[in-house]
């Protein structure tokens, strides 16, 4: 334990030297730079989440909602899989609303009074938050496909790696795959731009590792990587570093809200 402490200690330092602690993001030819060009041409723009703001409390709500079709009482539920994404409204005057697409599916377990094909149920609702009352009501007539179509690519993978996180500052390498899963299903970003991501985060867990005067094993690697803690914006910068997405006035909207 006390040699895994010092890796991530280690870890925590190369990440700090490689992207600083401000708000520039590094780009391969310039280094640290906000730099981007006027005007981005989407419709809707990154904003802060607003206070109250919980993917557990959406998630609670959900189950409230929709148990009763989820459930028989012969059945149990052996996993619940769920993909969750939170992103502004289009821009109404100076409001903004957050709105909330929920998926979960539910595998059940096998029993006698159980259609087969009944055993795993997927539901999709959407949501809304209301700031007044610090909660989720369901919209499912809310244009959340017009919303999400109006964010830019690189706003989307930020949204989920947000939401992922439940709006902190913190991921797991878990949270930081189950992100970038989605991303993939929604054709933000490929497999292969993935596997660049991983390869860039397998380099820190390595420095870290030999930092430590230790041989870097598969078992040893696997073992740091489930406890590296990383952040959307860290992971932006190596999609940003990697060439995947370009520094644009886009990026000031979601950058300057992780200060």
């Amino acid at each position: 334990r006390l040699v895994l402490t010092r890796i991530l200690g280690h870890l925590a330092q190369f990440s700090r030297e490689l992207w600083g602690t401000g708000p520039a993001v590094p780009t391969k030819s310039t280094g640290p730079s906000t730099s981007a060009k006027k005007g981005h041409g989407f419709s809707n723009k990154w904003t802060a989440p607003l206070v109250g703001m919980n993917v557990q409390h959406l998630k609670d709500i959900f189950l409230y909602d929709f148990s009763y079709s989820r459930l028989t009482f012969s059945s149990k539920v052996l996993r619940r899989d769920w993909e969750v994404l939170c992103i502004p409204d289009l821009p109404k005057g100076r409001q903004q609303d957050w709105l909330a697409r929920v998926c979960l599916t539910t595998l059940l377990s096998p029993v006698e009074s159980v259609d087969p094909e009944l055993r795993q149920r997927r539901d999709v609702h959407h949501y809304r938050y209301v700031k007044e009352s610090f909660t989720w009501i369901l919209d499912d007539d809310c244009d959340f496909d017009q919303a999400l179509n109006g964010l830019s690519p690189e706003v989307k993978l930020f949204a989920l790696l947000k939401t992922e996180g439940n709006f902190g500052q913190r991921l797991s390498w878990s949270q930081v795959q189950a992100a970038l899963s989605v991303a993939v299903k929604l054709g933000i970003i490929t497999q292969a731009q993935v596997k660049g991501c991983n390869e860039k985060l397998d380099d820190w867990v390595k420095k870290g590792i030999d930092a430590d005067g230790l041989w870097c094993t598969r078992e040893t690697l696997e073992v740091v990587r489930q406890k590296v803690v990383t952040s959307p914006s860290q992971i932006m910068g190596i999609f940003a570093e990697t060439g995947v997405f370009s520094v644009t006035s886009v990026w000031a909207d979601f950058m300057d809200t992780e200060q």
